[in-house]
């Protein structure tokens, strides 16, 4: 009897002891819990570290992490970081949100919640105005702007035969309001990983225009940026090299993303313009370089030779369509082949209807600019 106590009580001192060894290692970390929701706790694993996930909890705080459980899933989110939103990680789906039958569609709820102010403007003068569009250059290169127009972008679109253009989106899931509401709830979370209802819609908006203009081109509906955000562009990457490579005849690499711009305390910003009495959100194009040569982008040019022609098309067919063109330091994978942009449809205040709308411009803005590149 003595012993089977003895064991009983070792059994539960090693329990004991694990469980402080979990916490010991979270400090060690970095990781120190400064609040918690519940006294009942889930186990999840992120990299090295043991995260304890309060079960019922809607956040709580580390050291230098934010945890929410949004929509049944776990994310984690730099504290510090103003764009909070923006910058969340997926850990770990949970089977919760299936069972309690919750929808993957966004939606703006605000009973109860409070309210952000929306600034809602069509976003221009900001940059180098030329005949009727902007650029803003943020790089120390000077560009020269009627120079590039000149030259012909590096393309040869060939009409109704193979294709032409790649559509892609590194950040899968973003998504837009639901509606317009004058104001931006707090509990509402742009991201869902339904087609219909994100970021994939709008580049659908975008395909079918160019097809109907006989440019055939591949929407790849990939989902980058889930389970996990972090490492979506390396994923992207990947799959535009494979869609090179099974599509040869591939001339053009489009990303389509979704803004985000602003904070709660200034307000976030709605960029949107008006066409035929029909409010419609703004596009930016980004088109990046390589000042100081860590990368292996030395055919920026190209890609901007492209974006330039896009911005002066859109603005001509759509007055106020085009927010200024960003041309910056950055890469976005659109080093892996000439021709590769990167477009912002819109922001997270915009609605879903007012983004697909610009994507059916934009379709109609790219079907001219490339119609032009024919034989």
């Amino acid at each position: 009897m003595k012993r089977v106590i003895k064991k009983k009580i070792i059994k539960k001192l090693q329990n004991i002891m694990a469980v402080c060894f979990c916490f010991v290692s979270l400090i060690i970390m970095g990781l120190k819990i400064t609040h918690y929701a519940d006294s009942n706790y889930s186990f999840f694993s992120n990299a090295a570290a043991c995260l304890i996930m309060p079960v019922g909890a809607k956040s709580y705080i580390c050291e230098n992490f934010k945890y929410e459980y949004i929509n049944g899933e776990v994310f984690k989110l730099e504290y510090s970081d103003k764009s909070e939103l923006e910058n969340k990680e997926k850990i770990i789906p949970t089977e919760e949100s299936a069972a309690a039958g919750e929808t993957n569609r966004p939606t703006a709820d605000s009973d109860g919640q409070p309210r952000y102010s929306i600034i809602e403007k069509q976003i221009t003068g900001n940059g180098t105005f030329y005949e009727n569009f902007w650029v803003k250059n943020s790089t120390s290169i000077d560009i020269n702007i009627p120079d590039l127009l000149s030259k012909r972008p590096d393309a040869v679109i060939e009409l109704n035969k193979d294709v032409q253009v790649l559509i892609v989106h590194t950040h899968t899931s973003e998504s837009y309001i639901d509606k317009d509401l004058g104001y931006y709830p707090a509990d509402f979370y742009p991201r869902c990983t339904d087609p219909d209802y994100n970021v994939v819609a709008v580049g659908e908006a975008i395909k079918t225009q160019l097809e109907n203009a006989g440019i055939k081109t591949l929407h790849d509906t990939t989902v980058h940026d889930n389970p996990t955000y972090n490492g979506a562009y390396s994923r992207t990457a990947q799959t535009i090299i494979n869609n090179l490579q099974n599509h040869p005849s591939l001339k053009v690499v489009l990303d389509i993303h979704r803004d985000s711009i602003g904070n709660d305390e200034s307000g976030r910003v709605k960029p949107t313009f008006t066409y035929n009495g029909k409010k419609a959100a703004q596009v930016m194009i980004i088109s990046g370089c390589d000042e100081g040569g860590s990368w292996y982008f030395p055919e920026w040019e190209y890609n901007l030779r492209l974006a330039l022609r896009i911005q002066q098309m859109g603005e001509k067919m759509y007055p106020g369509l085009m927010r200024p063109l960003n041309f910056s330091v950055s890469e976005y994978n659109m080093s892996i082949t000439r021709n590769s942009l990167l477009l912002e449809v819109g922001s997270d205040v915009n609605t879903f209807d007012e983004a697909v709308y610009s994507g059916e411009l934009l379709g109609k803005v790219l079907s001219e600019v490339l119609l032009d590149l024919t034989e």
